[in-house]
This record gives structure tokens, sequence and C-alpha cells, in this order.
């Protein structure tokens, strides 16, 4: 049987949208796997103009074997490809549309792309919504973490 989710609320702050008061949801761990999803889909609409591309430019030069170059056009993204997304202007778009989501189900990312400024990013990272850590990424930053050079 399934858990009654009823009343269940995550955390909301209102902030600032163009003189107008929004709120905003904590994003959840399904927003995370749908930014994942959605960051992957994006790629493989990217691979596919890249793959024909390649083809034919190695047909037109003829001594390159395309699926050689393929090889480097289809591999999937890894963890700090997909990392690095929510610090475009896209992916933190896409983030705070998902925390729209909750509250104005009605909302599109479009519209959300055409309310979110650089100001209200950096609100809505510095805000209680968006996880902190120190293994975390600054999403402002291109999502990199800080690592820790090795030692010689």
């Amino acid at each position: 049987m399934a858990m009654d989710l009823t009343g269940y609320i995550t955390k909301t702050k209102e902030l600032d949208v163009c003189g107008k008061k929004l709120k905003f949801s904590e994003l959840t761990l399904l927003d995370f796997a749908q930014f994942q999803v959605w960051v992957q889909d994006k790629r493989k609409a990217e691979n596919e103009v890249r793959r024909k591309q390649l083809i034919e430019m190695a047909k037109s030069i003829g001594d390159i074997d395309p699926m050689e170059l393929l090889k480097y056009v289809d591999r999937p993204m890894t963890e700090d490809e997909i990392d690095d997304s929510m610090g475009t202007f896209e992916g933190m778009s896409f983030l705070v549309f998902k925390s729209l989501k909750h509250i104005y189900p009605e909302i599109t990312l479009e519209e959300t792309m055409k309310i979110s400024t650089i100001g209200l990013v950096e609100e809505f990272v510095k805000s209680d919504l968006f996880p902190k850590d120190k293994e975390a990424k600054n999403p402002m930053s291109g999502g990199r973490r800080d690592r820790a050079k090795p030692s010689k």
C-alpha cells in the first residue's frame, strides 16, 4: 500500500522576482534525478547532430574510420559533466523551475528562464532550499568540486 503523503510540505521560501513575491520549494532528490535525465537527454540530442557531422566529415576525408571517431561522441556523460551542467544558465534555470513547479504546477521551463536573473539564481543558491555541504559543488562556478591537489 502506498504511503499517504497528503500534507507533506517541503521547506519553502519567498523570493522577489521582478517585484512579485514567488514561493520557492526545497529541491528534492527527485528534482536532481530529473535534472540528470534532462541533461543526458540534451546531450543525446547534441550528439545526434555531432554523429551526422562526423560521419560526413569522415566520408569527405576518405581515410578515416567514422566508427573510430564516434567512440568519442558516444560515451556516457561523466558525473563531473553532469555536475558542471548545474552551473550553466540553463542548468540553474532548470533547478529554479523544479523548485517553483512544486508550488506552481502550471509554470513552464521557458517561463522560468524568462524570469530567472543572475540575482535570483544567486539568492536561490544562497537560500536554505539548495543543498550545501563541504563536498557540494558551487553551482555558480560551473558546479565544480574543490579538489585537493595530490601531494608529490
